[in-house]
């Protein structure tokens, strides 16, 4: 049993299975042995091969229905599958509960995970109170948040962080320093939530006494106060402050980068690319946008090609640029070059294709476009696209088509599209 244990923490799931199936009798295996190598597959991420051993069990613990329910539940898109597991549980306990919650949190299904919390589970403790917390918070729903923090009849440190967190989101930083002055005590985290807090809204001599007050800080620390900065314009001071850290990451980079790039200072923003030993696709995708923000499309080009990986994020850039410049050939040509590399475009990808279409005034190409959403790439095209494509027909003047158009949209025309 301990074998399995052990190559399953380290994702072997083929050595756990061997020891499980060949080492362990059938007489021996017991509810720990099963739980065990559940676990193992499911931590590898292969819930149908652990789907398949639960439904091999002679006798289901509770202890395996939680393993199998929690693999479902964290992993996105799966929230379907989660909820039958948990309503196929004989009885929950609060693992269960608070592995569904959270699934139901990451969904923002806050109707479902309140009837879950209010009419299912016949105990609440703390733990169920925060996973109900959470949800509250991480559907923006602040007055629920706020009203359901103090209806608990205790805290710990996690609700606080939770409401602290959620207050900053919705840049109520007067209550975030409530909360966090409310604290019975304070972790790493909590420090960190009011510090970006403050730095977010501008309050940058309070964000930095409050930094120095800090016991200690992490890299998350760091990141979020040139988060700050970068937010507010501050590029210049976070080039600084990263320069003078111990350390930094890949997120550091981006955000320095992204800040940079922002407040026009490609030049900065091309030499702290250059100081990065590893690079992956967002930290390159990142100095692209700058050479596209800032209309350098002969470098954006150039830096285009340099890639050693390209995404769908790469591609929409250089599409938004050359459209920006009404180089709609060139946007029509990126398309079809990005299938050839098997990149697949998104949403994103012809909505910026046409707005290119409607500046230029190209009706044809602005109709080629909107049908090649859904014949060529089954997309959907969204009330945002309807908008570009009558933009279009009416810089051509065909008032009888763009009447068709507004017929057609899947919401409510706006005045704007009027």
């Amino acid at each position: 049993n301990l074998l399995v244990q052990m190559y399953g923490r380290f994702g072997a799931i083929a050595s756990a299975r061997l020891v499980f199936d060949r080492l362990i009798p059938d007489e021996a295996k017991n509810a720990f042995s099963w739980a065990s190598i559940i676990s193992a597959y499911t931590g590898a991420g292969d819930l149908e091969g652990a789907r398949h051993l639960f439904q091999a069990m002679p006798a289901r613990d509770l202890v395996a229905w939680n393993a199998l329910l929690t693999a479902y539940a964290q992993r996105q898109g799966e929230i379907s599958t989660a909820r039958d597991v948990f309503h196929s549980i004989p009885e929950w306990n609060g693992v269960s509960s608070t592995a569904m919650l959270a699934a139901l949190a990451r969904e923002g299904m806050v109707s479902e995970a309140r009837e879950i919390y209010q009419k299912d589970m016949e105990e609440h403790d703390l733990v169920s109170a925060t996973a109900m917390l959470n949800v509250y918070a991480r559907a923006g729903h602040l007055r629920d948040t706020q009203s359901f923090f103090e209806s608990m009849p205790q805290h710990n440190l996690i609700s606080f962080t939770t409401l602290l967190l959620a207050m900053a989101a919705n840049h109520k930083l007067e209550e975030s320093i409530k909360v966090f002055d409310r604290a019975p005590e304070l972790d790493i985290f909590c420090w960190t939530a009011i510090v970006s807090a403050n730095a977010v809204e501008g309050h940058f001599d309070h964000a930095w006494s409050l930094y120095h007050a800090m016991p200690c800080w992490s890299q998350v620390t760091w990141n979020a106060m040139l988060a700050g900065l970068c937010r507010c314009g501050q590029a210049s001071a976070a080039k600084a402050f990263l320069d003078g850290l111990p350390e930094w990451d890949t997120v550091s980079c981006l955000v320095t980068i992204t800040g940079l790039a922002a407040s026009g200072h490609v030049q900065q923003a091309c030499q702290l690319f250059n100081d990065v030993a590893e690079r992956d696709v967002v930290c390159w995708n990142a100095m692209l946008s700058a050479h596209c923000g800032h209309c350098h499309l002969e470098r954006a080009r150039a830096f285009f090609a340099m890639m050693w990986q390209r995404d769908t994020v790469s591609w929409n850039a250089m599409v938004a640029a050359h459209a920006r410049k009404g180089q709609v050939e060139a946007s029509r040509q990126l398309l079809q070059d990005m299938a050839m590399e098997g990149v697949s475009p998104d949403e994103t990808t012809f909505t910026n294709m046409l707005i290119g279409f409607s500046y230029a005034g190209d009706a044809s190409l602005s109709y080629w476009c909107f049908g090649s959403m859904g014949v060529d790439h089954h997309l959907q095209p969204s009330k945002q696209h309807y908008s570009c494509l009558l933009d279009a027909i009416a810089r051509a003047g065909d008032v009888a088509a763009a009447e068709s158009v507004i017929k057609g949209m899947p919401s409510e025309p706006q005045p704007v599209d009027w």
